[in-house]
Order: structure tokens, then C-alpha cells, then sequence
């Protein structure tokens, strides 16, 4: 019994299988491939600029055709069945309107099967922006710079944006009703760096991925910065050279002045900025550049100094040239220079050294109890700051005492004469081979 039940079901499994494979055989080929409209833009709701020129374009895919037809229509309304557009694969609007924002549909026919898509236009329309503000910016003032869209229809909100020199500096977004003028305001302060710099006002219209951009390039006036070069001093006779740059706009003028005195006339003023000559003692003192422009006026002072000598050094005696023994003498080195002299150097001649009760300060040398001992030829040698040296001498001699009577009045008066005379060629003799000794 178990082995017909067994033998029964190999036969059933055998005849389904049997009968399977004769249906395969007889039954015709399904065509698997599913026909699908393509419209180009390919989005659902397509965003138009009103009057601009637009088309849509329909293809068919995932589908051979032997015959293939397109037809651009409006679907069914309660007015008629439908309103054909154009029976190809385009549908062009010049310059679409208002009036053109709808749903419309794209019919394929393949073979004289229909496949149809629908796409829906919408049509908005605003102005560029438009950039108000001063055509010259003046550094260090604050202004207002608008920018500004009118005629807005069908616009929910926009985003202005603000760029100088390419970097961000504001952003303002704006809800918008149709006809309602958008404005965004930037407060700024330009500086000298911005000059030549980019401008910016881009409005985006996010919900139609549409930007227009207005752009305007900077100028931007700035006051005069002085750059003035020359030295603090200069020795008398000698060439200097001094300068004055500015880097004002509009460019500045510049000029050199002495205030308060006539310029001098071996200084001469050139139109680069410069001034060069020879100057003098009498020259000495302030001089100003000046620099101007339309933004503002800067100034700037240089002091110059004129250094000189020593020169025509000498030796004065207090309290007169007429020494007599055991009297205080104080013998002063005068010397044209400048600035004042801070160096004094007194020697006696030939020993070089002063004597021990000689008291020396600065310019003035005081012996007080002047005696034979201090007779001799006295040096001083004044110094410049520059190193520049001059020396004076004198030559110190007791005045010897006279006796009364006319006779030894003469007698005084030649035996004086004589001994100068005697004492100067000896002084004279001894400074010549003084000074031999120094140079050898």
C-alpha cells in the first residue's frame, strides 16, 4: 500500500512538470520594458523669469517605437477638453508672461500607446538691485550705502547680501508682497585700505535659486601722511639733503616753509618734495613741511642744527694783561663755536704741564699768587663735539715794578720795550720748537 502512494505521487510531480514545460513552450514572449515621459527641466515646478525666453522638452525612454508622436497641451478644464500647444517635442515661449504660468502636459504616443507627464511653470519677475551712495568716500566718516529692488512679483523673500573686497560684511533677508520695494541699508566706515577695493550688493532669491548682483569700485580719499627724512645737524658749509612724501588722495601738495623766516637762499625747494643746498650758521633753527589735499592739512617740523668751529679761539686775561707778582690772574679761552664747547685742554709751554697751584676749570684757568715761577707761554685747546680742535696761546710775563723820576720813567719805559721784545723772540723761538716736538 505504501509503495502505490509513494509511486501515485512521483506520477503527480511528473504530469505538473510535463504540463509546465508545454506551457512554456507554446505561450508568446511578454515585453517587459515600462514607457517614461522625461521633461527637461526635469523638476516638478519650474521657476521662470518673467519676459525672459524658455522651453520645455520632452523625451520618452525605456521604450523602442516604431511610430512615435508628441503633443504639448493644458489638461482638462471646465472650459473645454484640452488645448493643444504643439505637436513636437519643444514647447517654446519667447518671452514668457503672467499669463503663461500653468500646469501643461507632455504626451508621448509610441506605436499607439499614450504615456503623459505634467510639469507646472511658475513666473516671477523683480528688478536688479540698485546701488545708492557717494561716488567719493572719505576715510574715517560713516555713510549709509542702500541697495534696493522694486517691481517684485511673486516673490515670498529675498536674501541681500553685502561684499567689499570679496569678504561678507552683511546680510539681510527680506519678506516680500508684490510691488513692494526691497531696501537693505550698510552703515561703514571706509579706511585708506579699502581704496580700489569691490563693492558688492548680490540679492538671492533662494526659492528660485536666481542672483543679481550690482557692483561698484571704491575711492576712497584719505588725509596726507608725512614722511619727512633729513639729518638732525649738519657743519656749516656743508651740502644737506632733506625730504617730505606723502601718501594723501588725492594726491597732496607739498611744501617746505620756515616759520616765522625768510627761507634761505643757498636752500633750494624742488617739486618732488625734496630741498638740498649749503646752510649756515645763521641758518639754523625750524623748518615745516606741509601737505595738503582735500580731506585735510598735516604738518610736520624738523629742527635742524647747524654745528661750527672752533674758530678764532683766543686767550683774554682778567683782570688785565698787565700781570704783577703775587696777584691773582685769570686767563679765559674764548672760541667762536657750536654747540658750546665741553672740552678745554690747558698746557704751558715747553713743560706741557701747568703748575701745581694753577687752578683749571672748563674755559678759565686762575692762578692765584702769581709769581716769577709762572711766567710762561700758556695754551689752550678747545674741542668740538665733532672732534674738531683749535688751539690759542699767551704768554704770561711779570710786569716788573718802576722807580720815580722822568729818567727812570724812560729808563722803565726802554728797559720794557727791550725785554718785551727779547722775551717775545725767546717765547717765540720756544713755541716753534715746542710745536716741532708735537708734530715729530
Amino acid at each position: 500500500m505504501k509503495t502505490f502512494k509513494k509511486n501515485m505521487k512521483m506520477t503527480v510531480i511528473k504530469i505538473v512538470l510535463c504540463i509546465s514545460l508545454q506551457i512554456s513552450a507554446v505561450s508568446p514572449e511578454v515585453d517587459q520594458q515600462v514607457a517614461k515621459v522625461i521633461i527637461s527641466p526635469d523638476r516638478n515646478v519650474v521657476n521662470v523669469i518673467q519676459g525672459t525666453s524658455f522651453q520645455f522638452t520632452c523625451s520618452l525612454t525605456g521604450k523602442n517605437c516604431k511610430t512615435i508622436e508628441y503633443e504639448w497641451r493644458k489638461p482638462v478644464t471646465q472650459d473645454f477638453d484640452k488645448t493643444t500647444f504643439a505637436k513636437k517635442a519643444t514647447l517654446s515661449f519667447p518671452s514668457v508672461t503672467y499669463a503663461d504660468a500653468d500646469l501643461y502636459t507632455c504626451a508621448v504616443t509610441c506605436d499607439g500607446e499614450e504615456t503623459s507627464k505634467n510639469v507646472k511653470m511658475k513666473v516671477f519677475s523683480f528688478d536688479g538691485p540698485v546701488l545708492t551712495m557717494p561716488s567719493i568716500l572719505k576715510e574715517g566718516e560713516t555713510f549709509p550705502v542702500t541697495c534696493s529692488t522694486n517691481k517684485s512679483h511673486h516673490i515670498s523673500n529675498m536674501d541681500i547680501n553685502w561684499y567689499i573686497g570679496g569678504k561678507l560684511v552683511k546680510n539681510d533677508t527680506k519678506y516680500m508682497k508684490d510691488n513692494i520695494e526691497a531696501i537693505s541699508t550698510l552703515m561703514w566706515t571706509p579706511e585708506r585700505m579699502d581704496h580700489g577695493k569691490i563693492l558688492t550688493c548680490a540679492v538671492n532669491l533662494t526659492d528660485y535659486d536666481v542672483v543679481k548682483e550690482k557692483s561698484q569700485t571704491l575711492t576712497v580719499y584719505y588725509a596726507p601722511r608725512l614722511f619727512v627724512t633729513g639729518p638732525s645737524f649738519v657743519y656749516e658749509g656743508h651740502e644737506v639733503h632733506m625730504s617730505c612724501t606723502s601718501d594723501g588722495r588725492p594726491l597732496p601738495t607739498t611744501e617746505w616753509k620756515r616759520p616765522g623766516q625768510p627761507w634761505p637762499s643757498d636752500l633750494r625747494r624742488h617739486p618732488n618734495g625734496s630741498v638740498s643746498g649749503v646752510l649756515h650758521r645763521a641758518d639754523r633753527g625750524n623748518y615745516e613741511c606741509i601737505s595738503l589735499n582735500a580731506v585735510a592739512e598735516a604738518r610736520e617740523n624738523v629742527s635742524l642744527e647747524v654745528h661750527y668751529g672752533p674758530m678764532n679761539t683766543s686767550i683774554t686775561v682778567l683782570p688785565n694783561k698787565l700781570i704783577h707778582q703775587g696777584r691773582l690772574i685769570n686767563l679765559i679761552c674764548v672760541t667762536d663755536i657750536y654747540p658750546e664747547a665741553k672740552h678745554y685742554t690747558w698746557r704751558k709751554i715747553p713743560a706741557a704741564t701747568l703748575p701745581e697751584d694753577a687752578n683749571m676749570a672748563n674755559s678759565s684757568l686762575t692762578i692765584k699768587n702769581f709769581q716769577k715761577a709762572h711766567e710762561g707761554i700758556y695754551e689752550c685747546e678747545v674741542t668740538h663735539i665733532s672732534g674738531r680742535t683749535e688751539r690759542a696761546y699767551f704768554n704770561a710775563i711779570l710786569q716788573e715794578p718802576t722807580e720815580s723820576g722822568t729818567g727812570q720813567l724812560i729808563g722803565a719805559v726802554m728797559g720794557s720795550v727791550l725785554c718785551g721784545v727779547i722775551i717775545g723772540a725767546a717765547a717765540g723761538f720756544l713755541v716753534a720748537v715746542w710745536l716741532k716736538g708735537r708734530s715729530t
